[in-house]
């Protein structure tokens, strides 16, 4: 598998995802670029979608063994905050998982680019980067 292809896909969805973020419903390209994206996240999917849902057992598996494992672009935000020293997301972002480790708090997992990697966000205050892509070890 390319790596590099990877992010580079991860990032183009991430922008795609936020420019769509920033348009109104009544936008006139919003319908065109919505289609664009569900291409990309489809595509997305189909190639790396195995690769990364063996990852997310795995963090499942550690972290949050009671929540089922989505399918990969589940785990992407809405919105990412993207800038010249890379892709970062709001601390709100993510998709809901229980962590024994913090009960009573919301935690989320997010996927995230540009270095590929996925974070567990804890009650929007407390992030921690569970798995990040080793282009040693994939």
């Amino acid at each position: 598998m390319n790596i590099e292809k990877l992010d580079s896909d991860l990032r183009e969805l991430a922008e795609k995802r936020t420019a769509l973020n920033g348009l109104g419903y009544d936008h006139t390209d919003y319908d065109h670029m919505e289609e664009e994206l569900h291409h990309l996240e489809d595509e997305f999917q189909g190639n790396y979608g195995e690769f990364l849902e063996e990852v997310l057992l795995d963090i499942h598996d550690e972290y949050c063994p009671d929540n089922e494992v989505l399918i990969s672009i589940a785990y992407l935000a809405t919105n990412y905050i993207i800038n010249e020293s890379g892709v970062d997301v709001d601390k709100n972002q993510g998709v809901l998982v229980e962590i024994d480790d913090y009960p009573g708090q919301k935690t989320k997992l997010v996927l995230i680019p540009s270095p590929t990697r996925i974070l567990l966000q804890v009650d929007a205050k407390t992030r921690e980067e569970v798995w990040k892509l080793d282009p040693e070890n994939k």
